[in-house]
């Protein structure tokens, strides 16, 4: 299984920075520990897509919390009614698989 830091993450933009931070509480609370930067700068992309790159980044690990639960749900529906949608499901095997490899 994935060894990424524990959730929830969230992203946030300190006062007098201009980098969005994701970051979770981990350990001491109000103790912020980091996990990722999304700088900002002079440079494209606009604030904009850079705080909508903070908020996907910082929902991963409820993404891949629901990948997970969604894909043992597409394994029982085929299991039980021998149908799903062999792309999808093939795609969302290969991801877990990929996060999971050590």
């Amino acid at each position: 299984m994935i060894k990424h830091t524990a959730g929830p993450w969230k992203g946030i933009k300190f006062e007098g920075e201009e980098n969005y931070v994701i970051t979770t509480e981990a350990g001491t609370p109000g103790m912020h520990r980091e996990i990722a930067t999304v700088p900002f700068g002079f440079t494209e992309p606009a604030e904009t897509e850079q705080h909508a790159n903070a908020k996907l980044l910082a929902a991963a690990p409820q993404l891949l919390a629901s990948l997970r639960e969604l894909h043992k749900d597409i394994e029982e529906w085929a299991r039980d009614f021998g149908y799903c949608d062999r792309g999808a499901r093939r795609r969302a095997s290969e991801l877990l698989s990929r996060l999971d490899a050590e």
